[in-house]
């Protein structure tokens, strides 16, 4: 402690100051998000854009809950105030007051919404500011949340966009009015080969998030009394995005769901995958190096690139630090025009991007190799090695072409006929792109415009 002998109280107050507890209206007002948890609580489930200011940090908590277990509740808290001298004690309390002051509509909350989140909501009025705190804490909201979504899944109109790899069902699903893009939500794109460079979400964000987007779509239709529900659009999807699992709650209710097949020519599904898996791809991944060695720049024009991908990877929250058209495209190795670096500096950029992203495709194929078949896979893994060394040394991606050919008629497509054989009697519509936005058009629903 900050003098020696002296001990003072963390100040538990036996009731809080002030309380939220419309669960709903929280969501649906996108109310700032105070999380005082321990980051590992944190990582394991968050909210969207919740802040995590910890009250304990990790080895701190830990070491609460042993005296707590051991010695009881007194114990952990007098423990607790020990690990906090009045500069540090301070510093976390300042971090507070600065949420609070950029948040006046905030919230804070902590597990259960009991020592912790009132002991914080007492410092920061202490500095005189006033935060509610959520009643039941992180508990309370992540179970409304996992009963909304089953009540939400199973009584709202669901119409699930299908069709097979590479016919832009994503892109589609960005244009449809009132649509969940599931596969932007999880950080993947669904496939063998579908990974984007940055983590994907745990399985609690990716629910809560899917939850409050449905609560969202509902609150709008409670808005417009004496009209009928429009639907809400999903992509069709396995139980598992990469490594994302759907909640059980929407896998049955999109197993009910009527679908609309997009369909387009072998040729526009190339040049779609190829503009995903190859251009786009390649590009993250050089953002990623070049955030590695210091370089900060946007998105070169033109990429594809989603400016708001590193964001979705985050969407669930911020922790604290302890002190596709079907057009041809085309893509060089080289971006040097788009860094305003040396000419090491922009080389050593390029070197780990396309190193990572040849990782990507062939641990992919590998991963694949026995339900190619061993000719299959060999030939597969011929085309891809040609393909690379062309994109290497020439700049040329269209040694992809074959490759990607390969991939959809021998493994993709008998895959995905074979699982849409259970669904046929589900489909009401099969078309391209325009067709179903002008369905939609009918229906009386705004398309959004091509991104």
């Amino acid at each position: 402690m900050s003098r020696a002998g002296e001990r003072r109280s963390l100040g538990v107050p036996v009731e809080p100051r002030g309380t939220v507890e419309d669960l709903r209206a929280l969501f649906l007002d996108r109310r700032p998000l105070l999380d005082v948890r321990a980051p590992v609580e944190f990582h394991k489930g968050a909210f969207p854009k919740a802040i995590n200011l910890p009250l304990l940090y990790d080895e701190e908590r830990h070491a609460v809950g042993i005296r707590y277990k051991q010695h009881g509740q007194d114990a952990a808290i007098a423990l607790g105030a020990d690990l906090l001298d009045d500069a540090e004690r301070a510093h976390r309390v300042a971090r507070w007051v600065g949420f609070a002051n950029d948040h006046p509509d905030g919230v804070l909350y902590c597990f259960r919404g009991g020592l912790r989140s009132r002991i914080a909501q007492a410092w920061i009025a202490d500095a005189g500011v006033e935060l509610p705190l959520v009643t039941g804490g992180y508990k309370a909201m992540r179970s409304w949340l996992i009963d909304t979504l089953s009540d939400l899944a199973a009584r709202l109109p669901l119409r699930i966009v299908g069709g097979r790899t590479g016919v832009g069902k994503t892109d589609l699903i960005k244009r449809l009015d009132r649509a969940i893009d599931l596969e932007g939500f999880a950080n993947h794109r669904g496939s063998s080969f579908g990974g984007v460079v940055h983590a994907q979400p745990g399985n609690i964000d990716f629910e809560n998030r899917v939850a409050i987007e449905l609560l969202r779509f509902d609150a709008d239709d409670v808005t417009r009394p004496g009209a009928s529900a429009a639907p809400i659009w999903l992509e069709d999807e396995a139980r598992l995005i990469g490594r994302v699992a759907m909640p059980e709650s929407l896998v049955q209710a999109m197993r009910r769901a009527p679908i609309e097949l997009l369909d387009v020519s072998l040729e526009v599904r190339v040049q779609n995958c190829l503009a995903d898996y190859v251009v786009d791809l390649l590009e993250r991944y050089r953002l990623q190096a070049a955030g590695e060695i210091g370089i900060e720049d946007e998105a070169p024009v033109g990429t594809g690139v989603d400016a708001g991908v590193e964001a979705d990877a985050s969407a669930c929250g911020e922790t604290d630090v302890n002190p596709g058209s079907g057009a041809s495209v085309d893509a060089s190795v080289d971006v040097s025009s788009d860094f305003s670096v040396d000419a090491s500096a922009r080389a050593d950029v390029d070197e780990r991007a396309f190193e990572r992203f040849a990782a990507h495709h062939r641990d992919s194929l590998g991963r694949i190799r026995k339900r190619l078949g061993g000719d299959v896979f060999v030939h597969a893994r011929d085309l891809l090695e040609e393909a690379l060394t062309r994109h290497r040394t020439a700049a040329d991606t269209a040694g992809y072409e074959p490759f990607i050919e390969l991939l959809l008629t021998r493994y993709y497509d008998p895959m995905y006929d074979y699982q849409l054989e259970s669904k046929r009697e589900r489909i009401e519509f099969s078309g391209d792109a325009d067709a179903i936005l002008a369905r939609q058009v009918a229906r009386g629903q705004t398309p959004q415009p091509r991104r």
